[in-house]
């Protein structure tokens, strides 16, 4: 797979750095980068070749704005991954006629997003109770309870938007016919 210019860098910058680190041992580093630096002459872009058929033509279902209530276009669709799990889709969708912008989260998403926010709150949890200097005890449990409360406050302005920004009718069809 061709990886971006940025990610390849990263990966021959990143290889250098724990080489040298570690006396040599971590080589491989540099192997990868330079076997990913090298895809495109291993694939080569095929010009006039016809674009690969879509795997999912339809797309995420259309959306209703919650203001206007026109039809809102899908502006950007990603697929967010950590370490090759799938963590959720994220469907970016705008209003040409207000010009009101929302993020739809898959629900698989908002499971995910909300299990770190669990996770967050326990560390914040340890700090608060484990931690034997006022330092880590304050300042660690303060700055995970905030990085909690970001973690929440998110996942529910995501799963408002799920309700206030309807499915459109024609989705709604499709998706009991189909």
């Amino acid at each position: 797979m061709v990886k971006p210019k940025a990610v390849i860098t990263g990966l021959w910058i990143g290889g250098a750095l724990v080489t040298f680190a570690t006396c040599g041992l971590m080589f491989p580093f540099l192997l990868y980068a330079r076997w990913r630096s090298k895809a495109l002459e291993r694939v080569p872009v095929v010009p006039g070749a016809p674009f690969p058929a879509l795997r999912f033509p339809g797309g995420p279902p259309r959306r209703l704005c919650g203001t206007c209530g026109t039809q809102a276009r899908l502006v950007k669709v990603t697929r967010n991954t950590s370490r090759g799990i799938p963590t959720g889709t994220e469907s970016e969708f705008t209003c040409d006629t207000c010009k009101v912008e929302f993020t739809i989260e898959s629900p698989w998403g908002h499971i995910f997003s909300t299990f770190a926010g669990l996770i967050i709150a326990a560390i914040s949890v340890a700090f608060f109770t484990q931690a034997d200097s006022p330092g880590w005890r304050y300042g660690g449990g303060f700055v995970a309870a905030g990085l909690t409360l970001f973690v929440f406050v998110q996942s529910a302005m995501r799963i408002r938007n799920r309700f206030k920004h309807p499915l459109a009718p024609q989705a709604l069809e499709a998706r009991w016919e189909g």
